[in-house]
C-alpha cells in the first residue's frame, strides 16, 4: 500500500468529487456518526462534513486543517484539526475522523492522521491538543497512549549487561 496524505484545501477538483462520494458512502454505514459525513442537502445542514469544509470553512488555514489519506487513487480516510473556540491555546484534533472498512486494521490514525494533526498544532503554536471522538471509538485513547499522539519512540537499552 502506498499512502499519501493531502490537505483537503489542496485537493484537485476530481479528488474533491471523489472525496464527496467517499463521504456519501460513509454515511451509509451503520455507525452513529455516519449521518455527519453526508447529507444530500449538505449546504443547509450545518452538522454535515461538506458544510464544515465548504461553507463554514472550519478547517481552512490558519484556523485548521483537514486531511484526506489516499492509497494510490482510492480514499482511505479523513480527519481534521482546528482551533478551539473556547481557548486560543488549544487545538481540537481527531475531528470527523473516518477510515474505510478496508483500511481500519492498518493503523492509519496512528501513523498518518494523528502525527499530521499534532504537527499542525505545533506549527501553529498551540500549547495543547484535545482529542474528540465518539464513545464507540474509545480505542483511540489507547492508540494515543501507546504512540503519544504519533510520536516514534527510539528506545535505547541503558542497562548494564549481566
Amino acid at each position: 500500500m502506498t499512502y499519501k496524505l493531502i490537505e483537503y484545501t489542496n485537493l484537485s477538483y476530481p479528488d474533491k468529487e471523489d472525496f464527496f462520494k467517499f463521504c456519501y458512502e460513509c454515511s451509509l454505514e451503520d455507525q452513529p456518526a455516519a449521518k455527519n459525513m453526508w447529507e444530500d442537502d449538505w449546504y443547509n445542514k450545518t452538522y454535515s462534513l461538506p458544510y464544515l469544509l465548504e461553507i463554514e470553512k472550519r478547517f481552512n488555514s490558519p484556523n485548521g486543517a483537514f486531511f484526506v489519506l489516499f492509497d494510490n487513487s482510492s480514499i482511505v480516510g479523513c480527519s481534521g484539526v482546528y482551533k478551539s473556540s473556547f481557548n486560543d491555546s488549544i487545538s481540537i484534533a481527531g475531528v470527523r475522523t473516518w477510515t474505510s472498512k478496508m483500511h481500519r486494521h492498518a493503523s492509519v490514525n496512528r501513523e498518518y492522521f494523528f502525527p499530521a494533526e499534532k504537527q499542525w498544532a505545533i506549527d501553529h503554536g498551540y500549547k495543547a491538543i484535545a482529542l474528540t471522538f465518539n464513545d464507540y471509538n474509545k480505542n483511540l485513547i489507547e492508540i494515543f497512549k501507546r504512540k503519544r499522539f504519533g510520536e516514534t519512540l527510539d528506545r535505547i537499552n541503558t542497562r548494564e549487561p549481566k
